[in-house]
């Protein structure tokens, strides 16, 4: 049988064991959230080692083939590893990643038109927090961004009591807009 080999660029948002040696990876791809298994990724001296490193940005070579579809080959196309020295900066992508994977796991991405959003907001805030932002701003704007993207959002465009579209200068939570 043939080999169909595609490469695949995504962010890897979870590594999970699978066996001895093996790994299931989730990645954010621009299509969305995708697995793959890595086979003998938790070997020392594998090749495919570096597809395990969470959070960074890789390029993937896989065999479509068979329904398990195989990493052959990787290369990491920006290494965010840093971003865990910061003790906010890797807690605020933590929860990032979680609600990734809570919300665009690959069985729902029905559900939702396109899943490219997310990949372009978790893209959005790993840049920024290369570049020294403030990574609670980030990550609200993060998570204000997959908000409205599921449904859940805030009008701003006009007063919420009256109507009104000029002079909003403030939110209030007790008035309800």
């Amino acid at each position: 049988m043939a080999r169909n080999i595609v490469s695949v660029e995504g962010y890897v948002i979870k590594v999970n064991k699978f066996r001895e040696a093996d790994a299931i990876l989730s990645v954010l791809t621009s299509d969305g959230m995708r697995s793959f298994i890595a086979r003998g990724a938790n070997k020392l001296t594998s090749k495919n080692r570096q597809a395990t490193l969470v959070l960074n940005k890789v390029l993937l070579d896989v065999d479509i083939t068979s329904s398990l579809h195989s990493i052959n080959g990787v290369k990491t196309i920006e290494d965010n590893t840093l971003l865990y020295e910061d003790f906010i900066s890797s807690a605020c992508v933590q929860v990032a990643q979680e609600v990734i994977s809570i919300f665009f796991e690959e069985e729902e991405q029905s559900e939702y038109e396109v899943n490219k959003i997310p990949y372009d907001y978790f893209a959005a805030m790993i840049k920024g927090l290369k570049e020294k932002f403030d990574p609670l701003t980030l990550l609200f704007i993060f998570m204000c961004q997959v908000s409205i993207y599921l449904g859940v959002g805030l009008n701003i465009d006009n007063c919420v009591m009256c109507g009104n579209k000029k002079d909003i200068v403030a939110l209030s939570y007790l008035s309800g807009g």
